[in-house]
């Protein structure tokens, strides 16, 4: 008996070809360069949008911080019979005196000066309320005599190759990383004021920066102008002129910049700005704060 070969009617299954591997390759490889760059597109905004937030929330509480301590200031103008008048200024054919604002490095000399400062730091004379009374065991001794509520607040930015209490300042706060940067960053200084006056008077910068604290590292750029109601200046000395200033104006940057590219307004980085009115600063109408006017800006606003 013959038997038919077997024969199987399935129909034959056909590969894929060179070609369509290949397209299917690229294909897959563009989705997923595609994905990669949607995700670290993502991943750059994300980290941008969290640096400028935690920029602002450090600009916003470092310049609430100098906001608290200007609203403290306190200033006894000098008394009637020292202020300087219009008789007693030279006339137009005599030479006027020059008048030079005391650097606020030097203005701790342990009296009640009010408002010192320039355009990069400023001292300020404060009344700060004792926080809470003092409690001790007996047997722990005595308790400490309480500190007075009068006090010098000095801001300044610390770094090498700038004032020798900024100096000193930095030589306590090392920066490992400072990226380049010569800035150390924003710091505050609160002491008593005789002890301030006494390291003052013996150029004891080292207890001065003893008391120093470090507020920001990242503050770069720091700078303080000051309004008499009608200009914007650079300093101020209420000793000299007799007041406080109506305002002033804090501006700073997490870029180094000079007080010259700030007041410009060209500047590529960010600047952060608060305006502090001062209440307790008197109208400037005669005496020394009528005859005598600080140093204009060059760009006054």
């Amino acid at each position: 008996m013959i038997r038919s070969p077997h024969t199987n009617n399935s129909p034959a299954r056909s590969a894929f070809t060179l070609f369509e591997v290949l397209v299917a390759l690229a294909l897959s490889t563009l989705l997923i360069a595609a994905a990669y760059a949607a995700l670290e597109l993502y991943w750059r905004l994300r980290t941008a949008s969290e640096d400028e937030v935690e920029q602002a929330q450090v600009a916003r509480a470092v310049m609430q911080r100098i906001e608290a301590d200007l609203l403290a200031t306190t200033y006894q103008a000098t008394a009637a019979g020292d202020t300087t008048t219009q008789a007693d200024l030279p006339s137009d054919d005599e030479d006027a005196p020059l008048v030079e604002v005391i650097d606020p490095a030097d203005a701790n000399d342990g009296g009640n000066s009010g408002l010192i400062g320039d355009a990069t730091s400023v001292v300020l004379s404060v009344s700060l309320p004792r926080s809470h009374a003092t409690y001790a065991a007996v047997s722990d001794g005595p308790i400490g005599l309480p500190t007075s509520d009068l006090k010098s607040v000095t801001y300044l930015l610390a770094g090498p190759g700038m004032s020798a209490l900024a100096q000193a300042v930095a030589d306590r706060f090392p920066d490992s990383d400072s990226g380049g940067s010569t800035v150390v960053g924003l710091s505050r200084i609160e002491g008593d004021r005789l002890m301030l006056a006494q390291a003052d008077a013996v150029a004891d910068v080292e207890t001065i920066a003893s008391e120093a604290q470090l507020l920001a590292r990242e503050i770069k750029s720091l700078q303080f102008q000051y309004t008499d109601g009608l200009e914007w200046y650079d300093s101020w000395d209420s000793t000299i002129y007799g007041s406080l200033p109506r305002a002033v104006r804090i501006t700073v940057s997490f870029e180094e910049l000079d007080t010259a590219a700030i007041s410009g307004g060209n500047q590529p980085a960010k600047l952060y700005q608060l305006v502090v009115v001062l209440p307790p600063s008197d109208p400037i109408s005669g005496g020394a704060a009528s005859d005598y006017e600080p140093e204009e800006e060059d760009d006054a606003e």
